[in-house]
């Protein structure tokens, strides 16, 4: 999804949309949270995540979703991780 419908999710007060499943919107949120444009990492991806965990939406699912991150960002950072100088 584009920009434009994270912004509508935001202006809804966070509201899970009812028009994609949860585990999708999960998994796009996920990679969001590797990005390098901090404007969708940090006012999208991860105030939307941490509402729908404050407000219940993954009750029984935090084990799943924790070894996703995880795994989502493992990748990230071995793209983009640089060697040290010395």
């Amino acid at each position: 999804m584009g920009a434009a419908y994270w912004e509508q999710v935001l202006a809804a007060d966070h509201q899970v949309p009812t028009d994609r499943r949860l585990e999708d919107l999960t998994a796009e949120l996920t990679t969001m949270l590797g990005s390098v444009d901090a404007d969708l990492r940090d006012a999208v991806a991860y105030p939307t995540l941490a509402t729908w965990v404050e407000r219940g939406g993954y009750d029984g699912l935090l084990v799943g979703l924790g070894e996703e991150m995880a795994t989502g960002l493992l990748n990230v950072c071995s793209v983009t991780a640089r060697p040290a100088s010395r």
